[in-house]
């Protein structure tokens, strides 16, 4: 065997070697994640919420879930990178998204999708009153990502809700909340309740599948359900 192609076969070996231990350190990190995740949802069964005080729903989620800890930061990077992706947004204590976790792992095992990043979106929105003159306020600001990712998503957003029709709040995002990214686009956002209450459990099943299906293996996700 000459010089040349025991360069040409090292050069293979260290590249193989290199891509191995990548593989082996992201394993690492999505693991830890999942068992974040499974802790954080899982540390409120059989607690009772002090506002409502009614039982939080419990979960039993799976070690090897999907879901990978971001930041409003990473997902304007990876939309900005013209990455495919899904973004889960929601919060521990959203009864709704506690109802709707164990559909969504499903729908992912059963569309072979191994990352859904997750974002907890509870402390990063900002939240409007009407005051007493009947003019919208701003009695909570939301962060700069939070801003951001509302004009990014703009076009599948919903309006904020809000009990006066003639006034004009803008867009927020609802948790839980799926959106699919398709190579830095935003795809779509699926409502997943009418009049506050989750839809119906085979039609909540196939619209989480329709927005899942986007990213699959090369494309993106979206849900919504408002708290």
């Amino acid at each position: 065997m000459n010089k040349k192609s025991i360069i040409i076969i090292s050069s293979i070996f260290l590249l193989l070697l290199f891509l191995s231990i990548s593989l082996i350190i992201i394993n690492k990190n999505n693991s830890k994640d999942s068992l974040k995740f499974k802790k954080e949802y899982e540390s409120l069964n059989n607690i009772i919420d002090d506002k409502t005080k009614e039982k939080y729903i419990n979960v039993d989620i799976p070690k090897d879930n999907p879901f990978i800890y971001t930041d409003t930061f990473e997902i304007i990077r990876k939309v900005n990178n013209k990455d495919t992706f899904a973004i889960f947004f929601s919060y521990n204590t959203c009864q709704n998204a506690r109802k709707i976790i164990p559909n969504i792992i499903n729908i992912s095992k059963e569309l072979s999708i191994n990352e859904i990043y997750y974002l907890n979106i509870k402390d990063i929105r900002n939240t409007l009153i009407i005051n007493k003159n009947g003019y919208l306020e701003t009695s909570k600001m939301g962060t700069e990502g939070y801003y951001q990712l509302l004009k990014i998503f703009d076009e599948i957003l919903p309006e904020y809700k809000i009990d006066n029709k003639k006034l004009k709040p803008g867009k927020r995002i609802y948790a839980p909340s799926i959106i699919s990214v398709v190579e830095g686009e935003p795809i779509s956002i699926t409502n997943l309740e009418k009049d506050n209450i989750l839809i119906n459990e085979e039609d909540l099943n196939n619209n989480i599948k329709e927005v899942l299906s986007d990213i699959k293996p090369s494309s993106t996700c979206s849900i919504q359900t408002a708290c």
